[in-house]
């Protein structure tokens, strides 16, 4: 009795709070909002900023029914990593030793305050570029270049054996490659001749995940974001341990495992074996790559909404078919997170704390007022002590 008790305690905590990496810190956020964003500074002390949010889809019941959460989610998820990206930045701050560059002047001259604001929106634009093109036009070209070459054959590529049989120049070769590639692709285009036909939609999903895995391997290489996934790791420890029911503390949360199913890299994998399935479907062309990526556009919301869902479910339920299929996810993990030290251990507990006051009441978060406070509050109390004391002291 007292068994089932005591996992039905543990079990309420599950889901109460997510979180994420961020420079040199971890963001945490609890069910009722609340966010603390600790970030460790290059002089090794511990800052934390708490803000109070509040989701749109308490204001709006339609926003919270299945499918439609899981976009309001993702769009408010976004919102909130610019806006806790941009607060670990200014936390932690640049090297102020370095004389800054003429250009760092201007810039700091035009922009003031917003500078941080317009690096980090310049490089907004550049990632939903990076991604649209990586992960929408790459995977469409790539395809289509794989069906002309299945269905050309030896008749595409015979040319090649006379050139480097030295019977033909290169200029020529290329000539009649390029012509028979263009003949090629205007049949299947016309549909006068078989392409792959659904399995062109599979080896497109192929294609993504091949991209999304070689993008993350080398990024992961950079020692500055090897080290925000290792605060990564930390975060999902942190968490692993609060959901246990086990006291937060370094060495316990040390115990638990860094691959946790409610990853948002989870999330991204599990939408792109969704989006495999969804853009299989018989209405959306092939032939014109901007047709494709238009019709494909408005889908992606259903996408979205359905891996949020099962992502959701996945976290709450832990058994032989969600295992199964949260596997992938899981594996991906194993290149977004790693084995954190105890100083990020730290700050993913602090992190973790001051979202949930409600269960550390006695946690007094570090945050720029508190350790104001707590400086005054330490500089009075010198104040207060006795001359003779002093004296003492300085006798002693």
């Amino acid at each position: 009795m007292a068994k089932d008790k005591k996992i039905k305690e543990k079990n309420c905590r599950l889901g109460t709070v997510g979180g994420e990496a961020v420079l040199e810190g971890v963001m945490m956020k609890g069910k009722e909002g609340l966010m603390g964003v600790a970030v460790r500074k290059e002089d090794g002390s511990v800052v934390v900023t708490k803000e109070q949010t509040t989701s749109i889809r308490k204001k709006h019941k339609i926003l919270n029914i299945p499918i439609v959460r899981g976009v309001v989610g993702m769009v408010e998820s976004f919102i909130l990593s610019y806006r806790v990206l941009n607060i670990s930045a200014e936390v932690y701050g640049l090297d102020e030793s370095e004389e800054p560059s003429k250009f760092e002047k201007w810039l700091d001259k035009t922009f003031g305050k917003n500078l941080m604001d317009v690096v980090m929106s310049i490089a907004l634009v550049l990632g939903v570029a990076l991604a649209m093109g990586l992960f929408f036009f790459l995977p469409i070209i790539i395809t289509k270049a794989i069906e002309v070459m299945a269905v050309g054959g030896d008749g595409l590529f015979g040319f090649w054996g006379d050139f480097f049989a030295k019977k033909s120049s290169f200029g020529e070769t290329w000539s009649l490659f390029t012509e028979e590639w263009r003949s090629v692709a205007s049949l299947l285009d016309k549909g006068q001749t078989a392409g792959l036909g659904t399995w062109k939609s599979v080896i497109e999903g192929v294609i993504k995940i091949v991209i999304f895995i070689a993008y993350l391997s080398l990024v992961s290489l950079m020692k500055d974001i090897r080290r925000t996934f290792q605060y990564h790791g930390a975060e999902h420890k942190s968490i692993f341990c609060y959901e246990s029911g086990a006291e937060l503390t370094v060495e316990n949360v040390k115990k638990f495992k860094r691959f946790h199913p409610r990853c948002g890299t989870s999330f991204l994998f599990v939408i792109l074996l969704i989006s495999i399935a969804i853009f299989s479907l018989p209405f959306i062309p092939w032939d014109n790559p901007w047709l494709r990526f238009a019709i494909k556009l408005p889908l992606m919301p259903l996408v979205i909404g359905l891996g949020f869902e099962f992502i959701m479910f996945a976290g709450k339920h832990d058994n032989i078919v969600t295992r199964i299929l949260s596997a992938p996810g899981l594996l991906m993990q194993r290149i977004t997170t790693r084995e954190p030290d105890d100083d990020q251990i730290e700050v993913a507990i602090i992190a973790l704390k001051t979202a949930l006051p409600g269960d550390f009441p006695d946690f007094v978060p570090p945050t720029e007022e508190n350790l104001k406070k707590a400086l005054e509050e330490s500089e009075n109390k010198e104040e207060e002590i006795p001359e003779d004391n002093k004296d003492d002291e300085q006798g002693a």
